[in-house]
């Protein structure tokens, strides 16, 4: 009886150190491992959870290129980082995320360097009223999605073995992410540049990166998405309150709710480095109900990022569009899948359907 009752003491001790490292803390950055002779990319470095991401990948060794749209705040980021730790291997890289030639120029830049670490982090919420950008992209879209998407492609052919793209998502990909529509890839058919059009955007983001895994996993590349939670950062205050109720709400949410932007980075940082996660392929990570500083597995709530026939649908879309912007001769080569049965299959059962994303995956599944 005194063995069964001990057995019965492990267990529950065992019970409660997994509810608690798994649920209640979980993965924390003191786990990152050493970066030393590692290059990473990351967007949106100067502030928020960019900014948090970079300094840490920079402390634990890494040579983090910035890359940043305004070059002086770039600087001043670069520099408190280099007082705080000492000295790191720090670069800027100026790219406006909303111009595809400019993001594509970026991409170039790194041609010459082998990148271990790609985080596509950069993106807006609620910038302003509806405005399409100069390449002809709702900019939302244009910052949020395309500019992920191509920087993505541009690294891939620099991109070291073992290295890991993320894209940072956000759960406003659902429910709203069920507006997104392959009628409307270039978002000229919204009425506005609040809400709806950011969570298609982080919806495509997941899809885009769920397809290009299933591309690039034979060349022992990585692709994850990352949500950060709700989280206080200068960006969550910059939405127009003005023209969105939305924008209002989740201004007052950030502050009362919000995670600090090191927290927010948490997620991201996890799938960047964490070793579990080598040859996964792919992966949707962010906190869990309990865990606001967690980084756990989650799984879309947009149905359509679940079907690959969409998925693979919307990465081919917006190539497209890509290619319409800057043209097949300065795009950067696009994976296919070394199975080009699969891809056949895909392209035979998309082209039977159209329309929404929605429709297309309740059809088409």
């Amino acid at each position: 009886m005194a063995g069964l009752w001990q057995w019965a003491v492990n267990k529950l001790d065992a019970a409660e150190q997994w509810l608690v490292d798994e649920v209640l803390v979980g993965w924390n950055p003191s786990q990152v491992p050493s970066l030393h002779g590692k290059v990473a990319v990351v967007t949106g470095a100067n502030s928020g959870i960019g900014y948090e991401a970079t300094r840490k990948l920079a402390e634990n060794g890494a040579e983090v290129y910035m890359v940043v749209r305004n070059m002086e705040k770039g600087q001043d980021a670069l520099e408190k980082i280099t007082k705080e730790l000492g000295p790191v291997k720090l670069h800027l890289l100026h790219a406006d995320m909303e111009c595809m030639s400019q993001v594509q120029r970026a991409a170039q830049q790194l041609r010459s360097v082998k990148v271990d670490i790609l985080i596509n982090n950069a993106g807006v919420l609620c910038p302003g009223p509806f405005r399409m950008t100069q390449e002809g992209l709702e900019q939302t879209l244009a910052i949020d999605f395309y500019s992920a998407a191509l920087l993505a492609l541009g690294t891939i052919d620099c991109m070291a073995q073992g290295g890991r793209i993320v894209f940072v998502s956000s759960e406003a990909e659902w429910p709203l992410g069920a507006f997104a529509s392959f009628d409307n890839m270039r978002g000229d058919k919204f009425k506005d540049s609040g809400i709806t059009p950011y969570a298609v955007a982080k919806v495509w983001e997941i899809m885009f990166a769920k397809e290009l895994a299933e591309r690039v996993r034979h060349k022992g590349i990585d692709v994850f998405a990352v949500h950060p939670g709700v989280v206080f950062t200068p960006g969550s205050q910059k939405v127009d309150v003005k023209n969105y109720l939305a924008a209002k709400l989740i201004s007052v949410n950030a502050r009362v709710m919000g995670q600090t932007p090191y927290h927010g980075a948490w997620s991201m940082l996890y799938a960047a480095t964490a070793p579990p996660l080598t040859g996964k392929g792919f992966g949707y990570f962010g906190p869990n109900l309990l865990g606001m500083w967690h980084a756990t597995e989650r799984q879309p709530g947009t149905w359509a990022a679940h079907n690959p026939v969409t998925c693979w649908r919307l990465f081919e879309e917006a190539v497209k569009v890509m290619e319409d912007i800057l043209g097949s001769g300065a795009m950067p080569s696009v994976p296919r899948h070394p199975d080009r049965a699969r891809d056949a299959m895909l392209a035979k059962r998309s082209c039977c359907h159209g329309g929404g994303v929605q429709h297309h995956m309740a059809t088409a599944a």
